[in-house]
């Protein structure tokens, strides 16, 4: 059994279920289990500790703003994990996903309130962001 490719130690096998420890080092990710030289994964990732978010590298901006999240546990990859501001799904920059930070950008319409991240069904604590007017150049 693996947790994201860290093994891990079994300690009951039954029928119907399995019993291991969460190995340390794991991180969020998919289960693996072998039996008679078949893998098997699980269809979700499983979390290793719950999401947290230590910061935000802005605390405030307009719409189409980027900000960095930054914290933990939030998965190698985005997979079915959300991030939403005020309850309003952010889209987070291509590429820009890891266990430790995420790059968002403000969202058209937002309106302030708590970043969450959502790994699985677990929510981040959340962190406060003012969504402010647009700003920009009028030509006369």
């Amino acid at each position: 059994m693996k947790f994201n490719g860290t093994p891990a130690s079994i300690t009951s096998w039954g029928l119907t279920s399995i019993l291991a420890f969460v190995p340390a080092g794991a991180t969020t990710g998919l289960i693996q289990i072998i039996v008679n030289g078949v893998a098997a994964f699980s269809s979700e990732p499983f979390a290793v500790g719950s999401p947290s978010i230590t910061s935000l590298s802005l605390p405030a901006g307009p719409e189409q703003m980027g900000f960095k999240i930054a914290g933990s546990g939030f998965g190698a990859t985005q997979g079915t994990s959300t991030v939403k501001l005020n309850g309003q799904l952010m889209t987070p920059v291509a590429g820009s996903w890891s266990d430790a930070s995420i790059t968002v950008q403000v969202p058209a319409g937002a309106t302030t309130g708590n970043v969450v991240v959502t790994v699985g069904t677990t929510n981040s604590n959340g962190l406060p962001f003012t969504v402010q007017p647009s700003f920009g150049c009028v030509a006369q």
